[in-house]
């Protein structure tokens, strides 16, 4: 897997004499470890200081590599799995962090508008109101995404706004938050991007109550992220592969065409995923 390759690339790399360039590598692998890690439940505080040691060799740009370590730190204290600090401390790490983003990493809007997207996840997380700032703050970081980082990064913003506002039942907003992360995504070319705003903007259709549009948008949706013969799924397109067939199945149910329920087609959706989820145990 993705983790197991890192960790080889990085154990070949050190036993040669690293350039600027192998530095770099190094300094990804290390951080793609580690957000790997913590997106599955655990925070390695051994391969972050490795992380941090290579930043320490990428020069001029070494300061803004030490800020991406310390966001990504703040993802597993909002997850819960660092070992060193509570949920309850990660508004106040946060706010401490997008300063010293703001101030060593002007020149990297993504880094900047990153922190406003994770300070306002911590401030969601307990119901705060100010988490629609941040993320307003985050979209107003990156004018026009021209890098992927960029793009991800707001488009992660403009799908925390739209479900903001599809709980607020403002379904207009919602579905432009949506149409608007969808654009980025298809303009930068990030396929995995693409799937998540075509769920976020079907969400938004079918709560106002356009289900045709929603429909259409969801079917491209499963079609996208259903495996394709031979291949193994992602763990991320398998957990929203499963969203996007309880949310189309669920509408399905409630949908008849000529008086005929259309319940047997949610059913037969609902035995495809069991057969992928078979096929791909976590």
């Amino acid at each position: 897997n993705y983790r197991a390759k890192c960790i080889d690339f990085s154990n070949e790399v050190v036993e040669k004499s690293p350039s600027p360039e192998t530095h770099l590598a190094l300094f990804d692998a290390h951080l793609s470890m580690t957000v790997t890690n913590i997106k599955v439940g655990f925070f390695d505080t051994v391969i972050m200081e490795a992380a941090k040691k290579q930043a320490q060799f990428l020069g001029k740009d070494g300061p803004v590599h030490l800020r991406a370590c310390e966001l990504t730190e703040c993802m597993s204290v909002i997850s819960g799995s660092h070992p060193s600090y509570t949920t309850d401390e990660a508004e106040e790490l946060l706010v401490e962090r997008v300063e010293s983003c703001k101030k060593d990493c002007a020149s990297y809007p993504a880094l900047v508008a990153a922190g406003h997207v994770l300070l306002g996840i911590a401030y969601e997380r307990r119901g705060d109101a100010r988490a629609q700032k941040c993320w307003e703050a985050a979209v107003e970081a990156i004018d026009r995404p021209t890098i992927e980082s960029e793009a991800a990064v707001k488009i992660c913003a403009l799908r925390r706004l739209s479900k903001l506002a599809l709980d607020r039942k403002d379904y207009k907003a919602a579905n432009d938050y949506a149409a608007t992360a969808l654009k980025i995504a298809e303009t930068v070319e990030l396929p995995g991007a693409v799937s998540q705003c075509l769920y976020s903007t079907a969400q938004a259709r079918a709560a106002a109550g356009d289900f045709v549009v929603a429909e259409g948008l969801l079917r491209t949706c499963v079609a996208n992220l259903m495996p394709q013969s031979g291949k193994q799924i992602l763990v991320w397109e398998l957990l929203l592969l499963q969203d996007v067939t309880l949310t189309y199945a669920t509408m399905l149910e409630g949908m008849a065409i000529n008086n005929t329920s259309r319940k047997p087609e949610a059913d037969l959706m609902r035995d495809k995923l069991h057969q992928v989820e078979d096929e791909n145990p976590s």
